[in-house]
């Protein structure tokens, strides 16, 4: 699942984006975006940043690791066809609230 969210300064309302495979095209919600006069916010946080050494495994990052996917556009979260409670896992589930943080705190930002 990669959730996207570019934020509407005057409707401010988030847009999510839900993808079935891993790695999924978001450069066009970013396009959209800028075509409708939004702001963009990104993850902020370089791929694997809770265990940047996963990176040089030939397994990459586990479900554990927050940004496991290397998202730059907004959170992501790769599940499969595993359905809830066993997905999405702990790092994802982290990484979305470590997004959902940094867009409020521009928001706030934004709002003064």
């Amino acid at each position: 699942m990669g959730l996207n969210v570019p934020f509407s300064r005057s409707e401010g309302l988030p847009s999510i984006h839900k993808a079935a495979k891993q790695g999924s095209e978001k450069i066009g919600l970013v396009i959209n975006a800028m075509q409708h006069g939004m702001i963009y916010v990104g993850t902020g946080v370089l791929p694997a940043v809770s265990h940047p050494e996963s990176m040089s495994s030939t397994l990459g990052p586990g479900p554990e690791v927050q940004n496991r996917l290397g998202s730059f556009v907004g959170a992501m979260s790769a599940s499969f066809q595993v359905q809830p409670p066993d997905a999405p896992p702990p790092g994802d589930i982290a990484t979305g609230e470590a997004y959902g943080e940094r867009v409020a705190g521009i928001t706030l930002r934004l709002a003064k």
